[in-house]
């Protein structure tokens, strides 16, 4: 799988579960760094949208959020 394939699938929330498309995707990340950190990214945002839905907020701090993920995801 090529790096577009891998995050596409990671937006529409595509992840195989059949045996060889999940080996093959996970391949991927295993060994692609830009990518698990799109997969991990994506799910700590998911999390958020979440968790600010079920809140019932009307507001939600897009600047605080990217840079909690920039502080999370970013090489020190």
């Amino acid at each position: 799988m090529k790096c577009k394939e891998v995050t596409a699938k990671i937006d529409l929330g595509e992840i195989p579960t059949r045996l060889v498309p999940c080996i093959a995707f996970y391949a991927h990340i295993v060994h692609c760094t830009a990518c698990r950190y799109y997969l991990n990214a994506a799910a700590v945002l998911k999390k958020a949208i979440v968790a600010v839905v079920k809140n019932g907020e009307n507001h939600f701090d897009v600047g605080k959020l990217n840079q909690s993920l920039l502080n999370r995801f970013t090489k020190k």
